[in-house]
């Protein structure tokens, strides 16, 4: 993939990049099929508790949305962007595409958009004192545990 020119100002991202997130967000998240999605670049990524963060998707208030003609922006820090594989780009696409959903009425009419959390947030700590002792924790477990155990065998064993 070629390496994309260095940005001093935040501007919309270039074709190949809106390309992947298209294809993602088609493949992926079929919800999303009448949202408008803008991809923009910012030049460094924003630091939130000194983690840096690679991206971010901000749901547009009505009067944004009515002036930036999008529902959703996802903003990507590109200095990092570079620094990205193929693969990682991609993970961090569909990620910032998880965070975009249509809301729902109390009838369960769809009637605007929205903004996804996460579904686990932990710490490390706590699950290696206390263990998956929550359903989310565990359901997040039982997802994971397939690509865990991919990882896990390809890494070289670290005894000598």
């Amino acid at each position: 993939m070629p390496a994309l020119d260095p940005i001093d100002s935040p501007m919309l991202c270039d074709d190949m990049t809106v390309a992947i997130a298209e294809r993602i967000r088609e493949e992926y998240h079929p919800e999303l099929v009448e949202a408008r999605i803008r991809y923009v670049f910012i030049p460094h990524g924003p630091a939130k508790n000194g983690v840096v963060r690679l991206g971010v998707a901000k749901r547009q208030s009505a009067l944004n949305a009515l002036l930036t003609e999008a529902d959703f922006v996802i903003i990507l820090s590109h200095d990092h962007w570079l620094d990205l594989t193929p693969s990682q780009r991609e993970a961090l696409l569909d990620h910032e595409l998880c965070h975009c959903t249509v809301s729902l009425d109390t009838d369960g009419q769809p009637d605007g958009w929205a903004l996804v959390h996460h579904d686990i947030e932990e710490f490390a700590a706590v699950v290696t004192r206390h263990g998956y002792v929550f359903s989310r924790q565990r359901d997040y477990a039982r997802k994971t545990h397939r690509q865990l155990t991919m990882f896990l065998a390809a890494e070289p064993d670290p005894t000598p």
